[in-house]
């Protein structure tokens, strides 16, 4: 095993095959560790604290008939002797979704249905709950004057705890008509009077990123008022309130992957994961597509950033989701990583945004089965990105880390830091100033399983 977790990954002869050689000594992952009490969980987020301690935010265990509409969370944080502790419940039916700020700062929500709540679509208007403080510490609780909805959609925050949270509600009995809102606060304060971003739409999906001034940007799926076909729409808050325009991104199938970053100076970048969609058909390929938007909230450059398999293409349904991650560097540059498709298999792909210049990247073995987890990056301009083979396709399924250093402009190569199928259903991963980095590993969602594993983690240490 710790071969392994000390290896990069490089191709074999069969397409199957993940082969292991060794990495520099400067760069050892530790044996990975099972964290206690941890049976039936699926990690959810990675991060390090102010202190620089490490925590693993995780879900679960999932029941067949929940007592509430947020999935369990709870945070095991590593102790001052180097081991982590039991985890330890959110308070208030806190949960999902989560934001962790780069310095560390944990924002979660409780109240309207969960993004993690897999058993019904909305449910009652209930009030929605915050709270906000040190990731491994109890959240303190934020006033939100009584604001109802049906679902959380996204949340974000800053080191600074300015925040943003969006979420819809149901506007006929049936709730097959949502509108869209978003609640804002800058630190010391409680939450705004909701913004309506969509008066209706279809089946939500948002996004929404809050920059270290308090200026936030929104994106949200609004099917179009006339005529077949959806969009997605964005929208910039500044720190003092002030509302941009609602600006057209592009279009998108129905229910897509979004992601979005916005610098210090405003300027934001809107990106989405989802079916082709052509002359108000939906079909074809699954896109990557990305908007640039300027300070003053217009939008600019649109680029399709990757192409990808056919819909029902056979492995399809192992790779659970689109996914698509954004994150904002050090150095001002914007960087994604999603799951695309490359000679009939599946790899995760990485491109960084320089102004309008990018080059994409294949961070993944281009002959083996792979699908993006998590990305992260650091106050210093590192970043992590993490992915995991597709169950059913590799004879050795695990997870991989792959790392791009402060200053420089592509990843390196990906090793190979768990192993098995309880390790790689779920995983995620974050990275610190110094060379710092973990990862965390857990297995498929599955319910009531008689003998669920635990999460496992490795950590790289200099």
């Amino acid at each position: 095993m710790s071969n392994l977790s000390r290896s990069a990954v490089v191709i074999g002869l069969c397409a199957t095959a993940l082969v292991a050689v060794a990495g520099p000594a400067s760069a050892a992952w530790t044996p990975p560790q099972e964290l206690q009490s941890t049976a039936g969980r699926h990690p959810l987020f990675a991060a390090y604290g102010a202190s620089g301690a490490a925590s693993i935010g995780m879900y679960g265990p999932l029941a067949l008939m929940p007592g509430t509409p947020q999935a369990p969370v709870a945070i095991s944080s590593m102790a001052a002797g180097g081991g982590f502790g039991a985890p330890a419940a959110l308070p208030d039916g806190l949960g999902a979704p989560l934001a962790v700020s780069p310095g560390g700062t944990l924002l979660a929500v409780g109240g309207p249905r969960s993004p993690l709540d897999y058993v019904g679509l909305e449910g009652p208007r209930s009030r929605l709950r915050v709270g906000i403080g040190p990731v491994g510490d109890r959240p303190r609780r934020i006033p939100t004057r009584g604001i109802v909805g049906t679902r959380t959609l996204a949340t974000a925050v800053n080191d600074s705890g300015d925040a943003a949270v969006v979420f819809s509600r149901c506007v006929n009995s049936s709730c097959s008509t949502r509108s869209v809102l978003a609640t804002f606060r800058r630190r010391g304060r409680s939450f705004t009077a909701p913004v309506v971003l969509a008066g209706r739409t279809g089946y939500p999906a948002a996004a929404v990123a809050v920059n270290a001034r308090g200026d936030a940007i929104v994106a949200w799926i609004q099917h179009r008022a006339r005529g077949r076909g959806n969009d997605v729409r964005a929208r910039m808050r500044r720190s003092d309130g002030t509302l941009t325009k609602v600006r057209l991104a592009g279009p998108t199938a129905p229910v897509p992957t979004i992601a979005v970053t916005l610098s210090r100076a405003r300027r934001g970048v809107v990106s989405w994961f989802s079916e082709r969609v052509g002359e108000g058909s939906v079909g074809g390929p699954l896109t990557v597509s990305w908007a640039q938007m300027d300070s003053r909230g217009a939008i600019g450059t649109r680029r399709v950033l990757d192409t990808g398999t056919p819909s029902g293409h056979g492995e399809a349904d192992a790779v659970r989701g689109a996914r698509l991650r954004a994150v904002f560097g050090a150095d001002g540059v914007t960087t994604f990583a999603w799951t695309g498709f490359a000679g009939g298999h599946y790899v995760v792909r990485a491109e960084r945004i320089d102004r309008d210049v990018g080059r994409v990247e294949t961070i993944s073995p281009p002959s083996a089965d792979a699908q993006l987890m998590d990305l992260a990056g650091d106050s210093a301009g590192d970043a992590i990105a993490v992915w995991a083979s597709v169950p059913g396709t590799t004879t050795t399924p695990g997870v991989a880390a792959v790392i791009r250093p402060a200053g420089a402009t592509a990843f390196g190569a990906p090793q190979l830091v768990l192993t098995g199928a309880d390790a790689s259903g779920s995983a995620a991963g974050a990275i610190a100033p110094g060379g710092r980095a973990i990862v965390a590993g857990g297995a498929v969602e599955v319910l009531n399983r008689s003998d669920p594993p635990g999460v496992r983690v490795t950590q790289l240490l200099r």
